[in-house]
C-alpha cells in the first residue's frame, strides 16, 4: 500500500460505510477525492455518509461536487430510483 490509487480508498470506504463506520467511510472517501478530486462518486458516497453524521452543510457541499464533476452522474442514480419506484 506504498502508493495506493483513488479507488482502493474508495472500496475500503465502501467498506467502512457498509458496516455503519460512517467516520471512517467519510475519512477513507475524501482520500480517495485527494487523490482524484474529479471522482464523483466518491463525492456521492462522501455526500451519503455526511449525511448519516448529521453534518447536513457537508453532505450539500459533496452533493454539488457531484454535479460539477460529472453531470451525467445524478442523471443515473435518478434513472435507478425510477427503475425502484417503477
Amino acid at each position: 500500500m506504498e502508493n495506493p490509487d483513488a479507488s482502493l480508498y474508495f472500496e475500503i470506504g465502501d467498506c467502512s460505510a457498509a458496516t455503519q463506520d460512517n467516520q471512517g467511510a467519510a475519512n477513507f472517501f475524501a482520500k480517495a477525492i485527494e487523490l482524484a478530486p474529479d471522482y464523483a462518486l466518491a463525492h456521492w458516497r462522501l455526500a451519503d455518509v455526511k449525511a448519516a453524521l448529521g453534518d447536513e452543510a457537508g453532505a450539500i457541499e459533496s452533493y454539488e461536487r457531484v454535479s460539477q464533476t460529472d453531470t451525467q452522474v445524478h442523471l443515473r442514480y435518478l434513472k435507478i430510483a425510477d427503475f425502484l419506484i417503477s
